[in-house]
């Protein structure tokens, strides 16, 4: 019997070397996720699994801003202890029951773990698998309205201080105006001060958990939706949303529409826990799953 762990630099080199490249300008990279370090595995077979995530980056340039969902309804649990402070949130009872009024600023017990937090957290996640020298970032939050709260000139830091201050002082209210978050994260991307070099490739993430809303007819709100996303998509920038929840996909497939018309991906996220990981694997660096 033989410790299991000596074989693991054999697998990995194995996985690593079946990942496409495309030439001397990729770099290849491995996340291991399983077995975690120092870990030591014996048995009777020679063999050992490794779970993870590994990808191919270039020196492409990516331009690219996160569109955070704010309405009303992000300031509901998420379902998961988002903070890791050991409880999860939960309704309150005022916003449970239709005879007491509702507290606008509190709809969670555990205001760590409201849908808002786990797009702030998700956020965070796929800035920490960015390249900062190739990729630049924005922020734009929106509700009934969008405005930029980190440009696309922000170092990391701003960006992440931009996520601090979007976590301690943003109130969830308000409707869902997909139309004026698709607007205003395109002035955003395509306002960014250019770098000399090769063209970037420029995206648009949104992050929603709301039907669209407004103060016209859903088909109206729908139409405008549209006509900017192909305004979006005519300026050469993708967009990939990320519906969270399955509940708002009923009675339109605009989340999927608005992806499809330019050449972006579109992603239901059922369970907010998975927002991180599932932005991890957007087709920027070209992930694979191993």
């Amino acid at each position: 019997m033989m410790p299991l762990r000596a074989l693991a630099p054999l697998w990995i080199a194995v996985i690593v070397s079946a990942l496409p490249a495309r030439g001397g300008d990729e770099k290849i990279w491995l996340e291991v996720q399983a077995p975690e370090p120092g870990t030591v595995v014996t048995g009777p077979i020679g063999m050992l699994e490794v779970e993870g995530w590994a990808g191919a980056s270039s020196e492409d340039r990516h331009e690219l801003i996160v569109a955070i969902d704010v309405s009303r309804s992000t300031g509901l649990p998420s379902g998961v202890d988002v903070n890791a402070n050991g409880r999860i949130g939960r309704t309150l009872r005022s916003n449970r029951d239709p005879l007491r009024p509702p507290n606008p600023r509190r709809r969670c017990s555990d205001l760590g773990d409201t849908v808002l937090a786990a797009e702030i957290a998700g956020a965070r996640y796929l800035l920490d698998h960015l390249d900062p020298k190739r990729t630049r970032v924005g922020i734009v939050t929106f509700s009934g309205g969008a405005r930029v709260i980190a440009p696309l000139e922000s170092s990391r830091e701003e960006i992440g201080a931009a996520l601090d201050e979007i976590a301690a002082n943003t109130s969830p209210s308000g409707t869902t105006n997909i139309a004026a978050a698709l607007r205003t994260a395109t002035r955003a991307v395509l306002d960014g001060a250019s770098i000399p070099g090769a063209e970037p490739h420029r995206s648009l993430i949104l992050l929603s958990d709301g039907t669209p809303e407004g103060y016209k007819p859903i088909e109206e709100n729908v139409a405008e939706i549209v006509e900017a996303a192909l305004e979006t998509a005519e300026m050469g920038v993708r967009i990939h949303a990320f519906a969270i929840g399955v509940e708002i996909m009923e009675g339109t497939d605009v989340y999927g529409s608005i992806s499809a018309q330019s050449g972006g991906h579109f992603v239901a996220i059922q369970k907010p826990a998975d927002i991180g990981m599932r932005l991890a694997r957007l087709n920027l660096t070209r992930r694979t799953e191993v």
